[in-house]
């Protein structure tokens, strides 16, 4: 049996190690994080580091954020000197870096195979996931059987790199559907469509999918548990935006869901579930400006752009130099045809810190009619999504 190690112990990570393991596999882990690794402790053995774990191991996976993570912790094999392993890389990383890493590893007379994963934690954790293998016969042939341990389904699609470009496509359709779930479900709600007829009926029709089913509820009755984060869907977008320059092709609506997930993160949405992107409201129908949904509560009347059961949760942050999205507060009433009022809203940093105990800003800002970025006249922080009108104390 193959002396089998794992790098990465992740949400997705922990889930095939174990996995691993309860197959019968001889396993060694590592993982950065001292709280990741503490579980397979009596389970595994637990090498002190990446160049340790390659080492003592025939064949590694790992199960990494993107490539910067990826070519990094492969720096600890080149420094080894290894013959005769093999490296499985179950993360979704750029095809370009994985056939790099292909051909310095064979120079070296080691193997590779790029084998990214479809499904979730759960299906990690039972087993049931759904590879795609890109990489030499022979070599896929030899890793089949610890495949066949965590997933249901293993697809070999081709040469090194091929795995990644289907990943990578499964990734930004998925994504593309979930940023469209969260624009037009707030616009139905807003019009105040039953929201739970609208599900049974798009569940009935040709817009149901795997996706709609899965996410479609999640932004309905505000389930923000993290299935997929945002970031991770703006790394992935990226990566396919990529290959489209390399071909040199258009990509029109895959740079635009780029800068859509991009004002998501920038908004202090990254570490989220995609879901949460539905907190995002497009003002006045120009969908260049994006603000969040959030702060005072929406208004009942007929004249309020969201009904009241429409509000979310407040969150307020400060932006200080800590990395925090700033606070800003709007209404969504109207006065006169189309001019949008907002309430005067005056937000001190200083009164945040309960929540905040970092901020030493006591910055008052007062949003006017029109939204747009300004920097701090005060000190370096940046710029600042404010309005036409502020009043800014010294920071």
């Amino acid at each position: 049996m193959a002396r089998c190690g794992f790098i990465g112990l992740g949400r997705m990570g922990s889930g095939i190690a174990r996995t691993l393991i309860k197959a019968g596999n001889s396993l060694t882990v590592y993982d950065r994080s001292e709280e990741s690794v503490a579980p397979f402790r009596d389970a595994a053995t637990v090498a002190d580091s990446a160049g340790d774990l390659f080492a003592a191991a025939d064949v590694t996976f790992l199960c990494l954020p993107g490539s910067p993570e990826v070519e990094s912790v492969m720096e600890h094999f080149f420094a080894g000197s290894l013959a005769g392993r093999t490296v499985v890389d179950l993360s979704t990383s750029r095809p370009a870096s994985s056939r790099k890493l292909a051909a310095r590893l064979a120079d070296e007379g080691n193997y590779f195979l790029d084998a990214p994963m479809t499904g979730g934690p759960a299906q990690a954790a039972e087993g049931r996931l759904t590879l795609i293998v890109g990489g030499e016969g022979k070599v896929y042939e030899r890793c089949l059987p610890l495949f066949e341990c965590v997933a249901a389904k293993v697809f070999h699609v081709g040469a090194v790199g091929s795995g990644n470009v289907i990943k990578l496509m499964n990734n930004v359709i998925c994504a593309g559907y979930v940023a469209l779930y969260t624009q037009v479900l707030p616009i139905a709600e807003a019009g105040g469509v039953d929201m739970q007829a609208l599900l049974e009926v798009l569940g009935a029709s040709g817009a149901a999918s795997p996706m709609f089913e899965r996410y479609a509820p999640k932004i309905v009755n505000r389930d923000f548990d993290v299935l997929f984060t945002t970031a991770l869907a703006l790394k992935d977008t990226r990566y396919v935006e990529e290959l489209f320059d390399e071909a040199g092709m258009g990509a029109d609506l895959v740079t635009t869901m780029a800068r859509f997930l991009e004002r998501g993160v920038a908004d202090g949405l990254g570490d989220c579930d995609m879901s949460e992107l539905s907190r995002l409201a497009v003002t006045d129908g120009d969908t260049s400006e994006l603000r969040p949904i959030r702060g005072l509560k929406r208004s009942s009347s007929p004249t309020g752009r969201m009904p009241a059961r429409f509000a979310f949760p407040e969150r307020t942050f400060c932006r200080n130099g800590s990395g925090d999205a700033l606070n800003r507060l709007t209404c969504p009433g109207r006065s006169g045809k189309n001019s949008p009022r907002f309430k005067r809203a005056t937000i001190r940093c200083a009164d945040l810190r309960a929540s905040h105990p970092r901020s030493p800003c006591s910055s008052t800002i007062t949003p006017g009619p029109r939204p747009r970025r300004r920097s701090c006249p005060s000190c370096s922080t940046g710029s600042i999504r404010g309005a036409s009108r502020m009043n800014r104390s010294r920071c």
